[in-house]
């Protein structure tokens, strides 16, 4: 690992961040400026703690997992607007905007909110100004496998089922 500062891993041939091994400056400059922190919040506990995470030299992001947050509070999965999970989440953007505006008045450097999409929102209210993220993911790689295979396993029981195969 290099320790210049903090500790960070040694795959510098394979990253595009080093240009793929081709940015022989790449642990002689201050690479840990370029870095973007993202601190993932997936807990009640997490939630809580927003102010303090957010607060770290060097974190630039508090990322929210909704289905994580969701599964933690014991609702796996309900996203109803006026629930415990929804209300637990907007308790958490609301705490990574104040921490936010602290941080930018202490430090100079704002926090930025980012997350996963969460049923049922729109991306609309969570860039708006009352909101306020800057960063969501709408998509999992997962989710897109997922969806890739069910489509073509749709196709091919579409193709068995309209199609006769006579067998000689």
């Amino acid at each position: 690992p290099h320790r210049r500062n903090g500790v960070r891993g040694c795959a510098h041939p394979f990253v595009r961040a080093s240009q793929y091994g081709n940015n022989g400056d790449y642990f002689d400059v201050d690479s840990h400026r370029e870095l973007l922190t993202i601190a993932q919040v997936e807990s009640e506990e997490g939630i809580e703690h927003i102010p303090e995470i957010g607060m770290v030299d060097g974190v630039d992001v508090i990322f929210l997992g909704p289905f994580d947050i969701s599964c933690d509070i014991g609702e796996v999965g309900n996203f109803d607007p006026d629930g415990k999970v929804m209300g637990a989440i907007r308790r958490a953007e609301r705490l990574v905007r104040e921490t936010s505006e602290k941080k930018k008045a202490l430090k100079g450097v704002p926090l930025c909110l980012g997350g996963f999409r969460s049923p049922g929102r729109s991306l609309e209210t969570m860039f708006s100004n009352d909101v306020g993220y800057q960063f969501v993911s709408g998509s999992l790689d997962l989710g897109l496998l997922q969806a890739a295979a069910k489509t073509d396993f749709n196709a091919g029981q579409d193709a068995m089922h309209n199609t006769r195969v006579t067998m000689k």
